[in-house]
């Protein structure tokens, strides 16, 4: 019912071991005893969230967890409230239909507020939504609870597409941070664009 993602840099890990949910360790950084999936250190924790969207989208959990590697630094009793679910969902934010914030904060930017850092998610965004949007209501860290059909109402070339339109070596991963409610939507609010990937 739950699968839990962790996108792992370096930082330790004892923490999982109090997980009641099966979980899966992407390793972008050093030594891990732990059982994982190594990946290039790039684009942070949104590359290894498309990374396993793609990999799995024919067998996906119900419900995924999105995580970091150290998820305690945006989410206090982030252990108890994963252990609790489904049942602590009720007590999230939705931000989305099936995309509930895993975060003591959400945040709405705008664009002018993250162009001194060259982010640019309103750019990002309506380059693969139809709808165009100018206000981004996010989980700060991109620490989600997200529904299958919040993935699944898109076919998997969409996020193939996304995945590779990103050079990862710019600021697409904070962009992305702000886009993901658009991303995980079982509403499709802003009509993602799928003409364009078969034309």
């Amino acid at each position: 019912m739950f699968e839990i993602v962790i996108s792992r840099f370096n930082e330790n890990l004892d923490w999982v071991n109090s997980l009641k949910i099966p979980f899966q360790i992407y390793n972008k950084g050093g030594h891990l005893e732990l059982p994982h999936i190594v990946l290039k250190n790039i684009g942070r924790e949104a590359q290894t969230y498309l990374h396993h969207l793609i990999l799995k989208f024919d067998s996906l959990a119900e419900y995924t967890v999105f995580l970091q590697g150290n998820p305690h630094r945006h989410t206090r009793n982030i252990i108890s409230i994963i252990n609790d679910l489904p049942g602590s969902l009720d007590n999230l934010q939705e931000l989305s239909r099936g995309c509930w914030a895993l975060s003591d904060q959400v945040l709405v930017d705008e664009q002018r507020e993250v162009e001194a850092f060259k982010v640019y998610p309103e750019d990002f965004h309506n380059a693969f939504f139809e709808i165009p949007r100018r206000r981004f209501r996010h989980a700060y860290g991109a620490q989600y609870v997200v529904h299958r059909s919040a993935i699944q109402n898109k076919p998997v070339e969409f996020f193939i597409h996304m995945h590779d339109s990103c050079s990862w070596v710019r600021h697409e991963p904070w962009s992305i941070e702000r886009v993901w409610p658009s991303i995980f939507d079982a509403d499709d609010k802003y009509k993602h664009k799928i003409r364009s990937f078969y034309s």
